[in-house]
Parts: structure tokens; sequence; C-alpha cells
């Protein structure tokens, strides 16, 4: 703009950026510990933590009328134990189960799909017994052999925990996908499958890599949770599948979403470039990045207010080089002048203490 009567009046000090920072705050709330200067973004907040793995085991029995098996349960508040089990006969058809007890009281069935081919069950158990406890069930007609995952979690409301669910069933499909739709924030998605006897075998193929997967006979049958809902849109999740050479190359699959016993709200964490499973969904590790909104501008404890930079000028951060563009590193709430794992750029430094907010990818 040559030939504009710019003077040292019309420059900008430190005074006039503190001033333009403290018109673009906004106050929310902290979903953890967070320090000033420290890049915020939008994440979830559970007083309890949310939904918590505890224990699982899984195996098959030998050909057999009955399942009994141990899974060790710790004493936390508010615990659920939930248990697959599935068989095709074998040599014969698909048996039922009765008497399906988790340290020997009654389990509360889920699901089921029952065919020609092949039978799986999905039960539940609130507030089991602590220590070790049997799973144990009987098969009708003659022995059959059956495949079984247990899982065990805690903080899960203790009155109709099972947001939603469902089960299908596909004819050697290369790739199958489903869906679930969770019935609130911070639903636990947990997904499961069993194959038919020699017919292949299939592995979780979701976005978003399975936690505390469970597999059975090298990828016959299997369960894993794909971490907690973020919206309460509906999440697809999949799995491919190899092999098929058996006779009736059936495969049941199914998803159950759990209620977390609190509820998650809308708050304010530390950004990160990481792929973070902090509070994970089933679609993407990503969201202290894609979640960037500005920077803290004091500290707050989980669960209080908060003000935060959401747009121009940043203040309080330190050792920035002025003129250098700035990017979310992968420790939380830092930046650098290089972008860390997944590249969101956070800013334009205007002097060693602020930083515009620009906030693209």
């Amino acid at each position: 703009m040559s030939g504009y009567p710019w003077s040292t009046a019309d420059q900008l000090n430190a005074a006039d950026l503190d001033a333009i920072a403290v018109a673009n705050l906004q106050r929310l709330t902290a979903g953890e510990s967070v320090t000033a200067g420290a890049s915020a973004a939008v994440g979830y907040y559970q007083s309890d933590g949310g939904i918590k793995y505890d224990n699982a085991t899984s195996g098959s029995t030998g050909s057999t009328t009955s399942v009994s098996q141990a899974l060790t349960v710790a004493s936390n508040s508010n615990r659920i134990v939930v248990v697959m089990l599935s068989n095709d006969g074998s040599s014969g058809s698909p048996r039922t189960y009765s008497a399906v007890q988790f340290g020997g009281t009654n389990m509360t069935l889920i699901d089921s799909e029952i065919s020609a081919n092949i039978n799986t069950y999905t039960y539940y158990i609130l507030a089991p017994s602590t220590g070790s406890q049997n799973l144990t069930a009987t098969s009708s007609g003659s022995a059959v052999v059956t495949r079984y995952s247990i899982f065990s979690y805690y903080n899960v409301v203790q009155s109709s925990p099972i947001s939603s669910h469902s089960i299908a069933q596909s004819n050697a499909s290369t790739t199958v996908s489903g869906s679930v739709t969770p019935g609130e924030l911070g639903d636990l998605i947990l997904q499961y499958f069993a194959f038919t006897e020699g017919s292949g075998s299939a592995t979780f193929t979701n976005t978003t890599a399975p936690n505390n997967q469970q597999s059975i006979g090298g990828g016959i049958a299997g369960m894993a949770d794909a971490g907690q809902a973020s919206s309460l849109a509906s999440y697809t999740l999949t799995y491919t599948s190899s092999g098929g050479g058996g006779s009736n190359p059936f495969l049941n699959y199914g998803y159950i979403a759990i209620k977390p016993l609190t509820a998650a709200s809308l708050a304010v964490v530390n950004a990160s470039s990481a792929n973070n499973s902090g509070y994970s969904t089933p679609t993407t590790t990503k969201f202290r990045s894609i979640g960037f909104i500005g920077f803290f501008a004091g500290s707050a404890s989980a669960a209080s207010a908060v003000t935060v930079a959401v747009s121009g000028v940043a203040s309080g951060l330190s050792s920035l080089t002025p003129g250098s563009q700035y990017y979310l590193n992968d420790t939380n709430g830092t930046i650098g002048t290089t972008a860390g794992t997944n590249t969101r750029k956070a800013g334009i430094a205007v002097d060693s203490t602020h930083l515009l907010i620009t906030n693209i990818w």
C-alpha cells in the first residue's frame, strides 16, 4: 500500500494486542485440567471418566453340552458383564442355550440370530459379584462346540443399560457392515461376529481400530469395543472376511450400545495433533485436532469454567518467533513451527507472546 501515510502511532503494541485478545474470549467448561496458553479443542466431559474397561476373555469349548469359563471382575462401581455365545452345530443343527448364568445368576438376553446355519446370542448382567466368577450355560440336544467372549466394564447405568442393539446374518460376503445408533453421548459401542465352522475368518475393519479385541479360533469369532459415541448419529462398523471354503459359509454379526452412568457433556480440552484415543469415537481418533478452536486464556480443572480465545489474537504464549506459522503438536496443548501427526495450522506469531489465530488445515 505505497503512499499510505503510516506512522509509528499506527503500529499495534503489546497492550493493543492484549485488548484484541480480551475482546475475543469465550467462557466455556473445561473437560480436563488445562493451563493458560495451551491450545484448546472441543471435546467431552464425564465426571466419572465414562465407561471403563475392566477385563475380558474368550475361547471355545470342546464338543459338549455345557459351557463353563471363569472371568475375574474387579471391585469397581456400576459394573456390567456382557457375553456372546455362538455355535453352528459342527456336524448337526445349531443349538439353543438355557440357564445362561454368570456367577450363578441368570443373565438377560440382548439379542439372537437363529438359523439353520449358525446361532449367536448376547447377554448381560448388572452388578455381577466381584472376584473370579464363572459363565455357565447348557446347550440343547447333542454336544456342540461353543465359542464365547466375556467382557467386563464399569461406570455403566444400572437400569436398562442397553441403548440399542442389532444383529444380522450374511452369506460369505467379503465386506460386511452394519449400523447402531447410540442413545446418548458416551455410549460404549460393542461389536461381535461368528462364522460357521471351517468357512473362513474375519477381522474388524472399522476406521478406528477396535479396543480390547478378543479373537476366537484365528478369526472364526470375535468381540471388541469400538469406543464411546461422540454423537447420536448412526455409526457404521465393518468386518472383512476371507476364506469361505465351508459348505455353509455364514457370518453372524452384531452391535450393542451400552449407556454410561454419566452422560457426556460438551467441554473444551487440550488440543493435539496426535491420534488420541483418550475419548475415542467409532469414526476418528483425531478429535483433538479436528476440534481445535483457539487457546486457553486461563487455567482450570475439569468441570470448571475457563476462558478461551477463539479468534483474533491469543495472548499469554511464550517463546514464539514473530512471523512464523505455528501448528498443533502431538503433546496435548502444545504448538510448534512444524506440524504433528495430523496437520492443523493454529496461527501466525505476531510477537513472542501473541499469536494471530488462523485455525486452518
